[in-house]
């Protein structure tokens, strides 16, 4: 294992998306007109588990368990310690569920344990073949094309479709005024000049002086009275109705007090409030982008669809994404989260995809037993998850390109207010976990011991956590079939990279060097990972007789994409990296971290003499 691969700080990494290298390709429809020289067939592969695996197809809610036969007596629930504050929403998990709740001791039934759970908390089951555990588990073609689509969306550098329109906030207060002395930007007092409604296109105010922490010096104009312009109100409407309408009035009597965020150099007002710690919204979002100098957005390249993508009968130009795997036309507002925005219009506004994969099935031996195929714990193969834990994409040092930040200390953001510098950073790219061996400590919880730590405790009786039934041990073995249509040689072979990272890798140097691909539940937790071997490639010629591949054309296949305009070797690189097994990554930042990181961040930008505050990025390009 190389030192660069222990050096991954945490669970996850992004493959970015090169804006300026995106390729788009002639499309193939399903007509027959383009099927000459074209690949048709199958691929027959069998997926190994290298790690843990758990794909919870089949979910209900603990409550659905409380008429079971075996279910406990109901028990007064009280705690010394209150992990459990309200008796009446939890209840007692049948027989053979031991450890997977809340260990409740009860005196009228001889200090039998009842294990108490919310009744809300989820419990996660895989699909079996013939419906019981003695079946072969299966895992559906959804989540195998997904994996795959993910993939090849990667190394073919291709925008990503699966990002939903998401708009953040920040909180301009976060540092008082008496901490900015010296900053460009102070707060504020103010009082309404003027009514302010929701269609209202002027608003005057003016700023206060209290005398104490708001104090008024450093400002050129002794009126101190300001008109809002238009464009300024509207934003502060969009935060309200985005983060505070149910505690916030939807209008401003003349004469109520404010709290005003003010550029000391511009002097202008670049923020307004109702309270010290009003939110703000940011200028980006997810999926959009807006010109410092206009106030307008536009769409970010590396979400929505490209320039060239069109379908029409003159044109017909997709990314390998959409070419491959087909795409629906969301119009021009998009339809839930769909960024396949203006490509085709009526006969052209959907294409199916042109690769298709069946349900994996599990190999079971005959009388195989249970604790062969799946994790144990407690003498059941009822295993309580760990909460999955993790930073949002409101977290912009982890979700936002900052392999070009500025300056130390300060972060590229969705955009603080008009006109800073960061407005526009790109989105970090592509988010994938790493590969890693985890201990069956590191995604299950246990009632915590004698040293009175509680938190395991609570999330096992809380509805945060789940609970997994019959994880597939490491060593497992699936088979399935992808099926393919009219591809060619270069689409082939990224098909074959997807599938199998150690092909696309493979040369003289690092035969023995092991790639995973991954899927299902807790890959933060390490599970999930697995190799997938090609079994056999088979071709249809013209006559549709069958014509089995040797591996010397499935490395043809191969050298064929990396040396097309299909294969983006940056991305590609970037993405086997992540394929190859680590070390176990350390933990997510903490919510302390992040707050630390996000208050560094604000008083860097805004205070002139700041100290160099100690911030980390979870970003690594």
């Amino acid at each position: 294992m190389s030192n660069k691969n222990k050096e991954c700080k945490q669970p996850y990494t992004f493959v970015p998306v090169v804006t300026g290298k995106i390729n788009t390709q002639a499309v193939t429809f399903h007509d027959g007109m383009d099927s000459k020289d074209k690949l048709t067939g199958s691929i027959l592969c069998t997926l190994t588990t290298q790690t843990p695996l758990f794909v919870g197809h089949f979910q209900y809610q603990a409550h659905t368990l409380e008429n079971t036969s075996q279910t406990r007596v109901k028990i007064a629930i009280f705690g010394k310690h209150k992990v459990i504050e309200k008796p009446n929403e939890h209840m007692a998990l049948p027989e053979g569920w031991e450890g997977c709740g809340y260990p409740q001791q009860d005196s009228k039934q001889h200090n039998q344990t009842n294990y108490i759970v919310h009744k809300a908390k989820h419990i996660l089951e895989p699909l079996f073949l013939n419906g019981t555990p003695d079946s072969p588990v299966l895992i559906s073609s959804t989540t195998l094309k997904g994996m795959l689509r993910q993939s090849i969306g990667a190394i073919t550098n291709s925008p990503m479709e699966r990002v939903a329109e998401k708009q953040f906030s920040y909180r301009p207060g976060v540092v008082y005024s008496t901490q900015r002395n010296q900053s460009q930007y102070k707060l504020f007092k103010a009082k309404a000049l003027t009514e302010l409604q929701q269609n209202s296109d002027f608003f005057k105010i003016k700023l206060v002086d209290d005398g104490d922490k708001y104090k008024l010096n450093g400002l050129n104009d002794n009126t101190y009275e300001y008109d809002l312009d238009k464009t300024l109100i509207e934003r502060y409407w969009l935060s309200i109705d985005t983060y505070e309408n149910k505690t916030t009035k939807n209008y401003i009597n003349k004469g109520d007090s404010l709290y005003v965020e003010f550029d000391n150099t511009e002097q202008q007002i670049v923020s307004f409030g109702n309270h010290e710690q009003y939110r703000w919204i940011y200028a980006d979002t997810t999926t959009k982008i807006q010109n410092g100098t206009t106030g307008e957005h536009k769409p970010r390249l590396e979400t929505h669809s490209h320039i060239d993508e069109k379908i029409d009968k003159d044109n017909a130009k997709l990314t390998a994404t959409r070419t491959l795997f087909g795409y629906v036309d969301g119009g021009k507002e998009g339809k839930d989260g769909n960024l396949n925005l203006g490509i085709g219009e009526k006969d052209y506004s959907r294409l199916a995809g042109r690769i298709s994969i069946n349900t994996a099935v599990e190999v079971v031996e005959e009388g195989e037993k249970l604790e062969n195929r799946f994790v144990k714990q407690d003498n059941n193969h009822n295993i309580p998850l760990r909460i999955l834990s993790g930073p949002k994409a409101s977290a912009y040092e982890c979700y936002l390109d900052q392999s070009k930040t500025p300056k130390q200390g300060v972060f590229n953001t969705y955009g603080d207010f008009p006109g800073f510098e960061a407005s526009g950073t790109p989105l970090a790219g592509r988010k994938f976990y790493y590969r890693w061996k985890p201990t069956l400590a590191d995604y299950t919880l246990k009632p915590d011991g004698e040293n009175n730590q509680y938190k395991d405790s609570i999330a096992l009786a809380g509805q945060q956590s789940a609970i997994a039934r019959y994880i597939s041990k490491e060593g497992r073995k699936f088979k399935f079939t992808l099926r393919f249509k009219d591809l060619s040689e270069a689409e082939l072979g990224a098909i074959i990279a997807a599938l199998s990272p150690k092909q696309a890798a493979q040369d003289e140097s690092n035969q023995q060097e092991e790639y995973w691909q991954q899927l299902g539940h807790g890959r933060p937790q390490g599970l999930g990972s697995v190799s997938i071997q090609i079994d056999k490639l088979v071709t249809f010629d013209d006559q549709l007789a069958e014509t089995e591949h040797a591996k010397d054309k499935l490395n043809k296949y191969m050298k064929t994409f990396k040396a097309s305009e299909l294969c983006n070797q940056q991305t590609l690189q970037n993405w086997l990296d992540i394929c190859q097994p680590k070390e176990r990554p350390r933990s997510y930042l903490t919510v302390k971290e992040h707050g630390d990181n996000h208050l560094a961040h604000i008083r860097k930008v805004r205070e002139a003499n700041a100290p160099k505050p100690n911030v980390t990025s979870c970003y690594k390009p």
